[in-house]
């Protein structure tokens, strides 16, 4: 299987609470979120980034780690709905947000968020 429904996530939260382990959920962003940017294109810069590498793996277009395109109130709109379902799920008051393996050479290569960068630093 590769999801789960919001029934086995608490029924796993659940098993685990009580032999004592804690369940805590990551969502890396804004990177990492190629299942994101397929069921929401709009939130996602256009995928005409071939520049972007990662040391081990070699080139990868930004579709395979999914980008946020962060200049876009909807983005924020979007993956607050997201967290907020999650907060239901999990109820542990630690959550990790990732951040890490960002290609900024993608955002760089898009003119709009390349300004939304220099503006905001």
């Amino acid at each position: 299987r590769e999801q789960y429904s919001p029934g086995d996530i608490k029924g796993l939260v659940e098993y685990a609470r009580l032999r004592g382990v804690r369940v805590m959920v990551e969502f890396d962003t804004p990177s990492h979120n190629r299942a994101i940017c397929l069921g929401l294109p709009e939130i996602c810069p256009p995928i005409d980034c071939t520049d972007c590498t990662y040391s081990n793996f070699g080139p990868k277009p930004a579709l395979n780690f999914g980008l946020l395109d962060v200049t876009k109130n909807v983005t924020y709109d979007r993956i607050g709905e997201l967290w907020t379902e999650l907060y239901d799920l999990f109820p542990d008051n630690m959550a990790h947000w990732g951040a890490d393996e960002i290609f900024p050479q993608c955002w760089e290569q898009n003119p709009t968020i390349a300004n939304f960068a220099k503006q905001n630093g």
